[in-house]
């Protein structure tokens, strides 16, 4: 199967697999892919191990993206402005479960309680209520990691009308519970089945007129 159909069908991209078995080789031909196909304006790169994208990097439209830009404010303080983009997105997240925990150990966390609870003091000198960037700040190292990270990916949803930006994430574990639908699903191992390394299963499900209805095409296939 060729990577580059997998960015031309319809959906957001889910890459599970154990460690070593060729989650970031997939995820660097899908760069290659991308470029190759010329159909995306920007591609953004979300990862803990950035050495391994250095070549892809060079390209002007590869972008190595930055989680500590996150907003402090919640949206039920922000004002909606939106804006029309044509632009065409891939998102790429590197190790979802990783990127969680680098962005504590690198101290981006620290920063970003830190920068919470001076906007928390300042409102309170004002009229706005706290409350809901307090509920953010009380969260454990953890869940605020993953909030920063969830809030930065959205953000291609929210800051444009119309957006459609397409998401390929890879993990360790299961992604179910991220706040976008995974329609196409790559497994290079699950928990009572190994693959060789390389080796991946594919699975699709498409959205048959109002209702969502599962048809999976089984692939096998390595890269």
């Amino acid at each position: 199967m060729k990577i580059e159909n997998i960015l031309l069908n319809e959906g957001n991209i889910s890459v599970i697999g154990n460690p070593g078995t060729g989650k970031t080789s997939l995820l660097r031909l899908v760069v290659e892919g991308a470029l190759s196909l010329n159909i995306y304006d920007e591609i953004i790169v979300y990862t803990a191990y950035g050495e391994e994208y250095g070549e892809l990097l060079k390209n002007e439209k590869v972008k190595l993206g930055k989680f500590f830009k996150t907003s402090l404010i919640p949206k039920f303080f922000e004002g909606v402005e939106l804006f029309p983009s044509k632009k065409q997105c891939l998102v790429i997240v590197d190790d979802f479960h990783a990127i969680l925990d680098e962005n504590i150990y690198n101290g981006n966390v620290r920063k970003y309680r830190a920068r919470l609870e001076a906007t928390i003091n300042d409102m309170r000198q004002g009229i706005e209520s706290p409350m809901e960037i307090q509920r953010i700040y009380d969260k454990d190292d953890l869940e605020l990691s993953r909030y920063m990270i969830e809030k930065e990916l959205c953000s291609y949803i929210d800051r444009y009308i119309d957006a459609k930006p397409k998401y390929c994430i890879s993990s360790s574990k299961n992604l179910d519970d991220l706040p976008f639908k995974f329609l196409q699903h790559i497994h290079f191992s699950r928990l009572n089945r190994g693959f060789p390394q390389g080796h991946f299963e594919y699975t699709s499900t498409h959205n048959l007129n109002d209702y969502l209805e599962a048809s999976k095409e089984d692939y096998w296939g390595n890269y």
